[in-house]
């Protein structure tokens, strides 16, 4: 008989103790998956907002061909989607750069990471060439 099985059908009540084992073991990869998926989600929604201010920033900079007022309106435009007042934005060319970053409390993660925040950053870039028309959206 092995080990194992000795410590299962040997004492009365091992199974108990194995079970709860298990269930804490669960709970915990559990707790990880979900800590990770908000992550992940906090991601997506950081890609969304550089993007749509990337693009916002470049439209403007195409109109105007000032720096200054594409910046302003990509950091708008992230602030009004949710993201941080005052994201970095670089203007290169006729290109607008826009890194969104957020820093997320991590509970059950700080275990194994060792710190107890993950930050979670997203960046875009957006090209407005000339006499390129803008794109309309419709909902």
């Amino acid at each position: 008989m092995s080990v194992f099985e000795e410590l299962i059908w040997g004492e009365p009540g091992a199974i108990s103790v194995l079970a709860a084992v298990g269930l804490a073991v669960a709970m915990g990869i559990s707790a990880l998956a979900v800590e990770f998926g908000y992550a992940l989600l906090q991601r997506s929604d950081n890609q969304r907002i550089a993007d749509l201010a990337a693009y916002g920033g470049a439209l403007v900079y195409n109109s105007t061909k000032s720096a200054a007022a594409a910046t302003n309106a990509a950091q708008n435009i992230a602030a009004l989607n949710g993201g941080t007042s005052s994201p970095p934005v670089s203007v290169t060319g006729n290109q607008v750069q826009v890194t969104v970053t957020t820093n997320l409390s991590m509970y059950l993660a700080q275990v194994l990471m060792g710190s107890t925040t993950l930050s979670v950053t997203a960046t875009a870039s957006a090209e407005i060439k000339s006499g390129t028309p803008p794109v309309a959206l419709v909902q």
